[in-house]
């Protein structure tokens, strides 16, 4: 699956707060992940960014 995103930020604090964002989101879709891959037996992936 791939995911595209796109956005507009103004400012540095903007910004700062996107990129906590980004990663609250990119933990939590790992841990879901990691989940997905224990219920399928072993199911591989791997998170590129």
């Amino acid at each position: 699956m791939n995911i595209e995103c796109t956005a507009k930020i103004n400012g540095v604090e903007e910004a700062t707060e996107a990129a906590a964002r980004l990663c609250e989101v990119i933990k939590e879709a790992k841990t879901l992940a990691d989940e997905l891959a224990s219920l399928m037996g072993g199911l591989e992936f791997e998170v590129k960014l």
